[in-house]
């Protein structure tokens, strides 16, 4: 599982949380281009909580390479 993020390294492991779901997803590419948003979660993420389009959520960095 993948998100991208516009300044943080590759590699670095984030959890994710929503609706008391969690994943473990790595830094795998840039963006989102979209200025609002912090982090663009790819379809396993977004398979794994259940939903599409734009959704607050909860994170916590695991490790930063």
């Amino acid at each position: 599982m993948m998100v991208a993020h516009k300044t943080l390294p590759f590699h670095t492991l984030i959890e994710f949380e929503y609706n008391g779901k969690r994943a473990v997803t790595s830094v795998e590419d840039r963006g989102p281009s979209e200025k609002s948003r912090m982090f663009d979660l790819g379809p396993g993420v977004v398979r794994v909580f259940g939903f599409s389009g734009v959704h607050p959520v909860r994170y916590r960095i695991i490790t930063q390479k």
